[in-house]
C-alpha cells in the first residue's frame, strides 16, 4: 500500500513528497521487520536473564521467582518505572532441574 501511494504521487509529479514518502516507508518496513524477529524469538531463561514477549531481563533486575504449577513459573521483575512486574513462562519438564539450577545460580534471595 505504501508503495502504491509513492507510485501516485510520482505520476502527479509531487516530487518533494515523495521523498518524505520514501522515507516514512523506509522506517515502516524497519519497524515491521524489527517486531517480526522479535516475535520469532522464542521465550525462554538464558544464562544472562529472561527473555519474555519480546523483553530482555538481566538477572540484577529479577527479584524473586516462584512455580506456581510443577511447570509455569513466575519471575517478580523491576520494570523502567521502578514498579514490579509479574511475567510467568512455562516450562518443559525435562529441562526443569537445569532451569532452577541456572536461576538458583543467578538469582539471590
Amino acid at each position: 500500500m505504501l508503495s502504491w501511494k509513492d507510485a501516485k504521487l510520482y505520476v502527479r509529479y509531487e516530487n518533494n513528497n515523495i521523498i518524505e514518502s520514501v522515507f516514512s516507508n523506509i522506517f515502516w518496513i524497519e519497524f515491521s521487520i524489527s517486531n517480526i524477529i522479535k516475535a520469532l524469538k522464542s521465550s525462554g531463561i538464558r544464562e544472562n536473564g529472561i527473555y519474555i514477549s519480546g523483553d530482555f531481563y538481566k538477572w540484577p533486575k529479577v527479584k524473586c521467582y516462584n512455580w506456581t504449577t510443577p511447570n509455569i513459573i513466575e519471575f517478580k521483575v523491576k520494570t523502567f518505572f521502578k514498579s514490579n512486574s509479574s511475567l510467568e513462562l512455562t516450562i518443559n519438564e525435562e529441562v526443569k532441574a537445569e532451569v532452577e539450577e541456572v536461576i538458583q545460580r543467578n538469582i539471590t534471595l
